[in-house]
């Protein structure tokens, strides 16, 4: 239940950003968090932890903002040749 109260805002958090930097760096923030929090739990080694979550994080974090539109209206879609392009939803 713990682990739910920090990931619930820290997602929230995540999904806020703005701009594709800020949205790297919440979730590389949220995933060393989250990776000490697991760590400490497990008895491993706390530094450890938060690399790895740090990692999968920054992970996270580049996938939310490379399919993050500026315009809300935007939408990316993909053609039978497996080209992408954004349009007007």
């Amino acid at each position: 239940m713990r682990k739910a109260l920090i990931l619930v805002p820290a997602i929230f958090a995540l999904a806020a950003c703005q701009t594709a930097n800020q949205t790297r760096t919440a979730g590389a923030l949220t995933g060393a968090a989250l990776g000490t929090n697991i760590a400490k739990n497990k008895g491993s080694n706390r530094i450890s932890g938060a690399a790895a979550g740090a990692a999968a994080g920054l992970l996270a974090g580049e996938v939310v903002a490379q399919n993050r539109n500026a315009d809300a209206n935007q939408c990316r879609y993909r053609d039978a040749y497996g080209r992408e392009y954004v349009a007007n939803c």
